[in-house]
């Protein structure tokens, strides 16, 4: 997704920790072109775990901030 200008557009909940990990990602891809490759796995791996654990910490930030009324 982009926007108006061409940058890319990232979710809130995207920590940049979880950013690089999925540039790395398509870095990786693009090398080996095989989803069964090693490193692929690998890195695709890396990266689905911190997108969860990206996504569960901006959600009980989310319910923190609404539990304090702010």
């Amino acid at each position: 997704m982009t926007n108006k200008n061409g940058g890319r557009i990232t979710k809130n909940w995207m920590s940049h920790r979880a950013i690089k990990l999925v540039k790395k990602k398509h870095r990786v891809y693009r090398r080996y072109r095989d989803n069964s490759h090693p490193a692929v796995l690998r890195i695709t791996k890396n990266a689905k775990c911190e997108i969860v654990r990206s996504k569960r910490k901006f959600e009980r930030k989310l319910a923190e901030n609404i539990k304090q009324g702010l």
